[in-house]
């Protein structure tokens, strides 16, 4: 194997590491999620915190589902801080053309 096969290969085991780290991550913070849903998260703290740590995988649309159920869920309760976190999510992850079409 040559020196550029070696580092390609690399590449390809780091990306699968990480590639199994968000799916990781992922059933954690549904399982947050769904206690927040459930009612057993209340503090306004841990939730920013919940939905500080979803923007670390806003690219990722599996991670912007639960980001929005979160929202809804508490939105009635925290609708500055919601309003807040969808405003950061829009500016870091919605293309052109979706900012576009919002107006």
């Amino acid at each position: 194997m040559n020196q550029h096969s070696e580092a390609l290969e690399a590449v390809k085991e780091t990306v699968e590491a990480l590639n199994k780290l968000k799916d990781q991550a992922l059933v954690q913070y549904t399982a947050l999620v769904d206690s927040a849903v459930a009612g057993h998260i209340t503090d306004e703290r841990e939730l920013e915190s919940i939905m500080d740590g979803l923007l670390d995988f806003g690219d990722d649309v599996r991670f912007h589902e639960i980001y929005k159920r979160l929202c809804r869920h508490i939105f009635h309760s925290h609708p500055q801080m919601v309003g807040e976190r969808i405003y950061l999510w829009r500016a870091l992850f919605d293309t052109k053309e979706e900012k576009e079409d919002s107006e």
